[in-house]
């Protein structure tokens, strides 16, 4: 059997063995147990080919995680290290412009332009400040505004976590403060939504790591301790790694 014909014949069989209680060998437990959707996976040589197979694990009410990027290639690690980024400084006007544009705060391409020219990219204060007082040097919307309002009271909040909690703390308040796992849901499907709540708890466990170092430096470029910087640096060099995307929690299927 070929194209559809097989993933059908191969989802048939994967329900066999599910619905007969196969034997699997549990990682964590070291003891057997019964087969679920959670052990399988399907390697496949295009992606065409796998995403037959989710269309038709779907169908079924399975759900399935394709893996087809890194997680720092994901949508939702790019946008938490701008997000992280432009905490630490407001100088990092290409960490304040992405976060601007994303759907964090959906400025306009326009807004976003004249924040830059005013060098404001970075100030979210400032720029109401200058839009208050001067209208035609940062014409913003009421929507901008609030925006922008939103952006300086998360600022301000997550900038106070990271000088006052653990730096895994932080970084997990600053997540939730900002909403971005719900945000990033909005245009993805409910597998997908998982996924990208996995990953950011992927963001979570390098922070815990870097918190478990102490006070002992990352290296000559870093701060010592577990600060934000540090944090960030500790990300630059998982990139290096170029890690896969981390499981999802749940019953679902993984697709390579």
């Amino acid at each position: 059997v070929y194209g559809r014909d097989r993933v059908g014949a191969g989802l048939d069989r994967l329900a066999a063995l599910i619905a007969a209680g196969a034997p699997v060998l549990d990682r964590e437990t070291g003891l057997t147990r019964p087969m679920a959707w959670d052990d399988c996976a399907v390697l496949a040589y295009t992606h065409d080919t796998l995403r037959r197979w989710s269309d038709g694990l779907r169908a079924r009410g399975v759900a399935s995680v394709l893996a087809s990027r890194g997680l720092y290639d994901t949508l939702e690690v790019g946008l938490a290290r701008q997000w992280f980024r432009m905490v630490a400084s407001p100088r990092d006007t290409a960490a304040a412009a992405s976060v601007l544009l994303s759907e964090l705060y959906g400025l306009s391409q326009r807004a976003v332009t004249q924040l830059s020219l005013a060098r404001l990219l970075g100030s979210p204060r400032r720029a109401l400040e200058l839009a208050a007082r001067d209208p035609s040097a940062v014409e913003l919307t009421a929507f901008e505004r609030r925006a922008l309002a939103r952006c300086h009271d998360d600022l301000t909040m997550c900038r106070k976590a990271f000088r006052q909690l653990p730096v895994h703390e932080a970084v997990e308040r600053s997540l939730e403060r900002v909403e971005l796992a719900a945000r990033v849901a909005m245009r993805l499907d409910a597998a997908g939504a998982e996924q990208a709540r996995a990953n950011l708890a992927a963001l979570v466990a390098v922070a815990c790591r870097v918190a478990a170092g102490g006070d002992d430096a990352l290296g000559h470029d870093g701060a010592s301790g577990a600060t934000l910087e540090n944090y960030l640096l500790a990300l630059d060099r998982d990139e290096r790694a170029d890690p896969w995307q981390a499981p999802p929690e749940g019953d679902g299927v993984r697709l390579v």
